[in-house]
C-alpha cells in the first residue's frame, strides 16, 4: 500500500480512510404531537468527509501520535496536504482536519498507538491556488519587514487582491538555501494594493518541506543511532499553541533556528549545518518563552525577558525562508534599547511584518 504524507507527518501505508456509511448526514427533525417520537428526514450528506484510522508502533509511536493530534486540533492551520507520499493516490488534496483520538490500544504499552480523525475534503491543485495572504504592506517601502517566502519549487506565481480581483506578476527577489529545499523570497512592499496574496501551485509533497516550524527536541539530539538504526528525528514538530514542551522549544524559518531551553540562542543554517550565531551583550535575559501562533509560511513566540530591574515581553515572528526574525512589543512597539542589543544579530526589523496567512482559493475566483 501507499505510504502517505500529511502535510509532514507521515501516514503509515495501512492506515486506512473511511467515507460512504461513516459519513455524516445533515437532519431534519419534525416534531409530532401527543408524546410521539419525531421523525428524522436526511437532507443531504457529505461526500467529501473521510475518517482517518491508523496505528503507530515502536519506540516513537506517542511522538507520532502526538504529531497528527496535534495537527488535527490546529487552531492556526487552515487545510493542509493529503497525499501519497511518493506516488499520487485518488484521496490527493487539500483537507481541513478536525475531531482528532489518538489512544493505547494496550494502557500497559507505550508502543503502539491507535489514531482517528475526520478529513474534509477542500480542493485540490487543480481546482485551487496555494496562498499566502498578507497584512498591509509597509508604507516606507522597507523590504526587510515585508518579505515572505514561498517553495522554489512552486509555479504558476502571482501577486492577488482579494478585494478588487486584480493580478499582477510576481517576480522574487532572491532564492535562499533552505535546510530541506530552496525557499524563493518575494517582498509584498512593492505590490501596489493592501493586503496582497500570493499565488502559486506546488506539488503536495513539497510544502512542508520550506515551511516554517516549531519543535520539542525533548532535551535530546535531533537524529540519533539507535540499535544500528540511524533515527533522522527524535523531535515532535509542534502544531499546537497549547503544546506542553518536554524540552526546549526552537523556532525554524528553515534558515534561522532560535532555541529556547531556560536561555536563547541561535543559529543560521550555512548549507550543511547549523551554526551559531552570537548575540549581542546586553544585560537582559530570556525568563520565558510560549508559543504564540503556528501557521505554515510563520510561527510566533512570545518572550518574556528581564535585565534585572524590569521585564519586557515581545513577539518573534520566524517567516519561512529568512536569516532573521521580525521582533516586536505584542501592542506593536520596539523592544527596550538594551533587548534590542541582544536581539539585534537575528533581528530583521524591530515593526510589524507581513504576518502571512496560509490557505488556498478557488482558481475560478481568480481572473488570470
Amino acid at each position: 500500500m501507499t505510504q502517505r504524507l500529511l502535510h509532514a507527518v507521515n501516514i503509515p501505508s495501512d492506515a486506512q480512510t473511511r467515507a460512504g456509511g461513516d459519513q455524516r448526514k445533515q437532519l431534519s427533525k419534525l416534531g409530532q404531537l401527543n408524546g410521539r417520537p419525531g421523525t428524522v428526514e436526511p437532507i443531504s450528506s457529505d461526500p467529501d468527509e473521510k475518517t482517518l484510522t491508523g496505528y503507530y508502533a515502536g519506540r516513537f509511536a506517542e511522538l507520532s501520535a502526538r504529531e497528527v493530534e496535534e495537527l488535527f486540533s490546529a487552531s492556526g492551520i487552515d487545510v493542509v496536504p493529503f497525499a501519497g507520499r511518493s506516488q499520487p493516490t485518488k484521496e490527493d488534496g487539500y483537507y481541513a482536519l478536525d475531531n482528532v483520538r489518538s489512544e493505547r490500544p494496550d494502557p500497559r504499552s507505550d508502543g503502539l498507538f491507535r489514531f482517528d480523525g475526520r478529513l474534509t475534503l477542500k480542493g485540490s491543485r487543480q481546482s485551487h491556488w496555494r496562498a499566502v495572504t498578507t497584512t498591509t504592506p509597509n508604507s516606507s517601502g522597507d523590504p526587510s519587514i515585508g518579505e515572505i517566502g514561498v517553495p522554489a519549487a512552486a509555479s504558476d506565481i502571482r501577486w492577488w487582491d482579494e478585494t478588487t480581483g486584480d493580478v499582477t506578476s510576481a517576480s522574487s527577489s532572491r532564492v535562499e538555501d533552505g535546510e530541506n529545499a530552496n525557499i524563493e523570497i518575494y517582498d509584498a512592499t512593492g505590490v501596489s494594493f493592501d493586503r496582497p496574496t500570493l499565488l502559486y501551485s506546488v506539488a503536495y509533497g513539497q510544502e512542508w518541506q520550506t515551511d516554517s516550524r516549531v519543535w520539542d527536541d525533548y532535551g535530546r539530539s535531533k537524529s540519533a543511532t539507535i540499535d544500528g538504526t540511524t533515527v533522522p528525528s527524535q523531535w515532535q514538530r509542534v502544531y499546537s499553541t497549547t503544546h506542553d514542551p518536554r524540552g526546549g522549544i526552537r523556532f525554524e524559518t528553515q534558515r534561522l533556528r532560535v532555541t529556547t531551553d531556560g536561555s536563547l540562542s541561535a543559529s543560521r543554517w550555512d548549507g550543511v549545518n547549523y551554526s551559531n550565531v552570537s548575540l549581542g551583550a546586553s544585560s537582559w535575559n530570556l525568563q520565558s518563552a510560549a508559543l504564540e501562533r503556528i501557521d505554515l509560511p510563520v510561527v510566533v513566540g512570545r518572550f518574556t525577558f528581564s535585565d534585572g530591574s524590569s521585564t519586557a515581553t515581545v513577539l518573534g515572528s520566524f517567516i519561512r525562508g529568512l536569516d532573521n526574525a521580525i521582533w516586536r512589543e505584542p501592542g506593536g512597539g520596539a523592544p527596550p534599547a538594551g533587548l534590542q542589543d541582544l536581539l539585534g544579530p537575528i533581528a530583521a526589523s524591530y515593526a510589524p511584518g507581513p504576518e502571512p496567512t496560509s490557505g488556498i482559493v478557488p482558481k475560478a475566483e481568480v481572473e488570470i
